[in-house]
């Protein structure tokens, strides 16, 4: 996901995953998120939480990005 971090709300949160290590969040994101199906819509707003983690499996296949 490609986002400007000048459009992000810095937070002050400290984020405990499953290890139980803190991670920092990088700010919050309020999208509109838009569904639809050929019968439906639905709109509504979305909080997303950024953070910067390497990714379990990116680690075991030695692939930084992929």
């Amino acid at each position: 996901m490609d986002v400007n971090p000048s459009t992000l709300t810095l937070v002050k949160t400290l984020l405990m995953g499953i290890e139980r290590k803190g991670m920092i969040v990088k700010g919050v994101l309020d999208p509109l998120v838009i569904i639809r199906t050929h019968l439906k819509c639905s709109t509504f707003r979305q909080t997303l939480m950024m953070i910067k983690i390497d990714l379990a499996y990116n680690v075991i296949l030695k692939r930084p990005l992929l």
